[in-house]
């Protein structure tokens, strides 16, 4: 719900729910929706595991094929995502 002012301080790319929609919304609009997809997507997932979520998921890789380094501060892993 943030307006185009505010928006224009963040230091780096930012939107808001009210301008993308020209509405604002309550926490109860965004949350309900996403609870009901989680869930529904949480019956596939048991029902028939990650394979129905792979293609979605594989187009929203942004370092797909590229070389990585993950640290958690005590060990570092490097791989190919």
């Amino acid at each position: 719900n943030m307006s185009k002012e505010l928006l224009e301080t963040i230091d780096q790319p930012a939107t808001s729910l009210a301008q993308l929609s020209g509405q604002t919304w309550t926490l109860e609009q965004i949350l309900e929706p996403l609870l009901k997809q989680f869930l529904r997507d949480l019956d596939v997932l048991q029902l028939k595991g990650f394979e129905p979520f792979r293609p979605i998921y594989e187009q929203h890789l942004a370092f797909k094929g590229k070389a990585m380094t993950c640290s958690d501060g005590l060990k570092t892993v490097k791989g190919i995502c």
